[in-house]
């Protein structure tokens, strides 16, 4: 006898809820038992010390916490499972109506969910942090060595500085919400929308709107469990900050979406929950303090749309879009001259990123001074720590601390013409040159490697036919990765594109 699909999807989402939670149940009781067992014995006549209760209260808690909130979320994703299966049912050749967002129309930032997980990793972390430096400290006698657990504290310190700095964003912005005009945008068609903002952007310049789509790909199993994201297509768009005030809100701005969207595209697909397609919306303005900031997930699909169809979105974002070819190199500090003759003069200047090169030495500092605190207090009669270990960890923090030297000090000078490219460093008095001839390159790639407070840098590369690479520029804004590439390719007539397809086709594979 054939079931019915909404029974079938129901029992699927119910039985996998029950695993969640069940899962959870142990750490909840965990957590109460070790509350309960730390408060009698403190309570009782001869308690065992204020610090071991004190670790104990924290790791109970702690315990506690994460078991109720695994329970939680399994009883919101039952929830959640149910009202899909039944948008699935009710709408089965229409995927863009199952979500409960796209459905209304109304699409909510994920700021929400961002500031929940990183607070929730904050406690976390801080909490079995706490417990460790208490339980460590509250010891008679402390080690050299037991300093070392102070780094967990520091980290937490560092998470708790991010949680705050979004907390500030969030409370700085709002939540931003678009408004869907194209339910679902069209692959040969228009994405179009408007997104609501409670505050007025008044000092931000420009804002820059950026619509991606993205496979993520999740390969291995258990702790080798890994995800990434490729990039398949993407557009970016720069719009002057003279928005028209809210009407459907009494403060605030709405912010114009258009873009139009190739047929060669692929539409959202979460069928395999391991190998998606999804379409991301991103908008950025740098202001004083915490930017502007937010992300969507929004529906495109193979749906059909009028072939004079002009979104009234379109409409105004036509006003304040500005003119690609006017667009010039994003970062100041990069000083691109192009001759009469067609070649291409690029002076990149050291110390471009000041964060991350401070990161870096502050990480290469923790490798040394940790390995060599633990050899001299904990582990010094191990002649396998002091012989394998030290020395593994000093070359790794050594090798860091030279690369935060480089970024700081090193610069770089570009050269490229038809006959190849010249690349010359220089940096405390030293320098070296590197060239590739133009007959043994066959591309140019950027690609990006790095991200930080949703900002991410990219690297670029050129490519001989033989394998061999050969890295022009690191640390780069995606407007200048973009135009430096285009720039470059067409000077020495190769093709110039972004790595990511590849990748993502490569692990599909």
């Amino acid at each position: 006898m054939k079931q019915d699909p909404q029974i079938v999807s129901r029992r699927a989402a119910t039985a996998g809820a029950g695993c969640l939670a069940a899962f959870g149940v142990p750490f909840f009781a965990a957590g109460v038992f070790v509350l309960y067992t730390a408060v009698t014995r403190h309570a009782a006549p001869r308690p065992r010390g204020h610090d071991d209760f004190v670790a104990q209260i924290l790791g109970g808690s702690l315990f506690a916490f994460v078991g109720a909130g695994i329970m939680l979320g399994a009883l919101w994703g039952m929830r959640s499972g149910r009202r899909k299966s039944a948008r699935q049912v009710q709408h089965p050749d229409e995927p863009w109506l199952w979500n409960d967002d796209w459905a209304s129309g109304q699409i909510r930032d994920n700021s929400g969910a961002a500031l929940l997980g990183i607070w929730f990793f904050t406690i976390v972390w801080n909490a079995i942090s706490a417990g460790a430096t208490a339980g460590v400290f509250g010891k008679r006698s402390v080690e050299g060595a037991a300093y070392f657990v102070l780094i967990f504290p520091a980290v937490g310190l560092g998470l708790l500085c991010t949680a705050l700095y979004l907390t500030i964003r969030r409370l700085k912005f709002g939540r931003s919400v678009l408004e869907l005009e194209t339910l679902p945008g069209a692959i040969g068609g228009w994405f179009a929308g408007f997104i609501h903002v409670p505050a007025t952007l008044q000092d931000a310049d420009e804002l820059k709107l950026t619509l991606k789509c993205v496979n993520r790909v999740t390969t291995g199993s258990g702790k080798s469990q890994s995800t990434s994201e490729f990039s398949l297509w993407e557009d970016s768009q720069t719009l002057k900050t003279r928005l028209s005030d809210d009407s459907a809100r009494a403060s605030g701005k709405q912010i114009p979406v258009a873009f139009r969207i190739p047929s060669s595209c692929r539409a959202c697909d979460s069928t395999v929950s391991r190998n998606e397609i999804l379409w991301r919306l991103n908008a950025h303005a740098a202001v004083p303090g915490a930017d502007y900031v937010v992300d969507f997930i929004v529906p495109v699909f193979a749906a059909t749309q009028p072939p004079s169809f002009t979104p009234r979105a379109e409409q105004f974002a036509a006003e304040l879009r500005v003119a690609k070819e006017q667009d010039s190199l994003q970062t100041s500090d990069l000083d691109l001259q192009r001759d009469a003759a067609g070649r291409i003069h690029l002076d990149i200047p050291a110390g471009r990123n000041m964060g991350g090169a401070i990161f870096m030495f502050i990480l290469g500092a923790v490798f040394i001074i940790g390995v060599l605190l633990m050899q001299e207090y904990a582990f010094g009669d191990s002649g396998f720590f002091t012989y394998v270990f030290v020395p593994i960890f000093c070359l790794i923090g050594l090798w860091t601390e030279y690369m935060a030297m480089a970024m700081l000090l090193r610069a770089y000078t570009l050269l490229i013409t038809r006959d190849g490219i010249q690349l010359t460093w220089r940096m405390l008095g030293l320098g070296g040159s590197r060239s590739m001839r133009r007959d043994a390159i066959s591309r140019i790639t950027y690609i990006t490697n790095v991200a930080v407070n949703n900002t991410q840098y990219y690297t670029l590369t050129a490519h001989a036919d033989g394998g061999d690479q050969m890295k022009l520029a690191t640390w780069l804004h995606e407007d200048d990765a973009k135009r430096l590439a285009r720039e470059i390719g067409e000077v020495l007539g190769v093709e110039a594109k972004e790595d990511f397809v590849s990748l993502a086709q490569s692990s599909r594979g």
